[in-house]
């Protein structure tokens, strides 16, 4: 007769392959660390680290006191995490990004709403390919998401960076947003299975959608071409008051379209460092420029700062009397260094406190990735810095690449792969000295475009991988308190995936490019509702097979309700305020994101219903 014991572990054996990794925190805490090294399905949703490992064997949490301390922990991590991203951001991934799109000929809007909202949704639409998230309520995890980029991080920029929306834009992509939310659902509940036909009819609409913005561009600049045209054949016909009334009109409507005819890079006076080469007084930023009201009433809008000049920036510091290795460890050690000590010498205590905090972040970023910046003397290059990179970069993502592939864990954290990296250097140690060889040190060389391969592909990696961490973090730390699974999904889900979202769109409107920043909040939801859920159900077979009532969850037509009332929303005060984005309109978006909260709150402690109907099951 076998004991209580045994037949748990018996129970366990046979139930390890079907579990979830989320089960372990509903069974007891000495069963846990035995669960956290034995189910494949944590392997497979840790990246880099094994997290339940840690917790529940290394620290070896008995007790929910020792939880709730670990929960302190994680929140730090968590901050560490939205830190570093915005460190990608702002110093690698938003120059990248707009020297791309000048390159592509793209305008600021249709450049936020695909190439930026493609880059920052990537990692969540491979996401919905990978185990982790076939047994997860898919449409409420991409329309919760959807919903707190529109809201949170549409909020947060319609508060801080109040601007002119590009109204024809604007209208077009709400419309299209709302279509592709009313399709997704249509697919989902026309039959009580999906078929991959279903996926690829919903990729094949996000393509005619990004056809659709490139051929709306295209007619804009025929149509500015036919003004300019126009305008300066009626200067040359009779003078009287139908021609200048005329030449009125034509020049209004011109000025309108050419607001967002083409990306331009200006300058962004808070980026710039002191250097070796000469005293660089235009870092400091004016007392008064860095006022900001934190009131509800909208600003007047600032002017734009004028253009760079990228051939003058390139070879500001160029001499042909100057050696080529001049200053070069001094430059070295100026660009590695994570403290700029300008700030520093006009900082207080707190912000010198922070800057320190923040310093072995920046150092990580700076070694790793390389810099292409048109509004950086120099475009950012360190001839021995920018020379090591070219091996450390390719090196450092082909070992992550290949360690989250093979995922063996070594205790606690993933265990290293150097297979693939180490024949790396047979080419990137040539290419480094021929580079050394053939490069100046005062002026940037010909192929330093080049350099914007790395430093996408490594700040995209950067990017995905602690999103990944992100969003595993906050779905331990709501079921530490107890949450389920529904309303992790799209509470603490949907936050941690828009987080990366939230502080691109921020960091790009506070820099002057806000009609990029409402591309990247409209455009990353229909790729996300798309593009994602379409990759989902043709590459994930248990989303095919499975009952489509698992892919809503519980708070699903929740998620699709407010998301209407989002996007309802948007389209009556964008109309009412002639497509001018107030302080106003983001305090309501914040509101309504917090009623979304407590809706969902309410759920998850059965004080309301929720606007799905109970579940039936035929006992036939």
């Amino acid at each position: 007769m076998h004991s209580e014991n045994d037949d748990n572990e018996t129970f366990y054996a046979m139930n390890y392959h079907q579990m979830s990794c989320f089960g372990i925190m509903e069974v007891d805490y000495e069963d846990r660390c035995m669960l956290a090294s034995k189910l494949d399905e944590c392997d497979v949703l840790s990246t880099m680290v094994h997290y339940f490992v840690l917790l529940y064997c290394d620290l070896n949490i008995q007790s929910k006191l020792a939880e709730l301390c670990a929960l302190f922990f994680i929140l730090v991590v968590i901050f560490a995490l939205m830190v570093t991203i915005s460190i990608v951001v702002e110093s690698h991934f938003s120059p990248m990004l707009k020297i791309i799109s000048m390159k592509m000929g793209l305008s600021e809007y249709v450049a936020g709403s695909m190439l930026l909202a493609i880059g920052n949704s990537m990692p969540d639409a491979l996401a919905n390919m990978l185990p982790v998230r076939s047994e997860a309520p898919m449409y409420s995890i991409s329309i919760g998401n959807s919903l707190a980029i529109v809201l949170v991080a549409g909020g947060m920029v319609w508060y801080l960076k109040p601007f002119k929306m590009n109204p024809h834009s604007t209208l077009r992509d709400l419309l299209v947003l709302m279509l592709a939310c009313e399709t997704l659902t249509f697919v989902l509940l026309r039959h009580e299975r999906l078929y991959a036909r279903d996926g690829i009819y919903l990729i094949c609409g996000y393509c005619v959608y990004v056809l659709v913005s490139i051929s709306d561009l295209i007619v804009v600049r025929k149509t500015v071409k036919s003004l300019r045209l126009q305008i300066s054949e009626a200067i040359l016909s009779p003078e009287s008051e139908e021609r200048n009334a005329q030449i009125g009109r034509m020049r209004y409507t011109l000025s309108e379209l050419e607001q967002d005819h083409q990306l331009s890079i200006h300058r962004h006076r808070g980026r710039r460092r002191s250097s070796s080469w000469r005293l660089s007084s235009e870092s400091e930023i004016p007392h008064s420029a860095r006022r900001f009201s934190y009131g509800f009433t909208t600003p007047r809008p600032k002017p734009t700062n004028p253009e760079v000049d990228f051939e003058a920036t390139r070879t500001i510091l160029h001499s042909d009397q100057n050696s080529r290795n001049l200053f070069l460890f001094a430059d070295f050690w100026e660009t590695v260094l994570p403290l700029d000590l300008e700030r520093w010498a006009f900082s207080g205590y707190c912000r010198r406190f922070l800057m320190i905090l923040k310093a072995p972040l920046e150092l990580f970023c700076t070694i790793f990735l390389p810099i292409v910046d048109y509004e950086r003397d120099k475009h950012g290059w360190s001839k021995l810095l920018n020379c090591i990179q070219i091996i450390t970069c390719p090196a450092f993502m082909i070992i992550l690449l290949e360690s989250i592939i093979v995922s063996k864990f070594t205790g606690w954290f993933i265990q290293m792969q150097y297979t693939y990296a180490m024949w790396s250097l047979c080419i990137t140690v040539p290419l480094a000295l021929f580079t050394f060889m053939h490069s100046r040190t005062d002026v940037p060389p010909p192929y330093h475009l080049l350099f914007l391969a790395l430093n996408a592909a490594g700040s995209l990696l950067i990017m995905a991988i602690f999103a990944a961490e992100l969003e595993f973090l906050c779905c331990i730390g709501g079921l530490i308190l107890y949450l389920s699974e529904a309303f992790v999904a799209v509470t603490f889900r949907s936050l941690a995936g828009s987080i990366s979202d939230m502080i691109v769109a921020v960091s790009l409107a506070m820099e002057g490019y806000e009609q990029m920043a409402l591309g990247a909040i409209l455009g990353a939801p229909i790729f996300n509702i798309m593009s994602g859920m379409g990759l989902a159900i043709l590459f994930q077979e248990t989303v095919r097979h499975g009952s489509t009532f698992f892919l809503f969850g519980k708070l699903g037509e929740n998620c699709y309700i407010f998301f209407y009332l989002a996007l309802v929303s948007m389209l009556c005060w964008t109309l009412t305020f002639n497509f001018f984005a107030r302080r106003s309109a983001g305090v309501f978006s914040f509101i309504l994101y917090a009623v979304f909260i407590m809706y969902s709150a309410f759920v998850e402690w059965n004080v309301v219903h929720e606007f799905s109907k109970d579940s039936y099951i035929d006992p036939k």
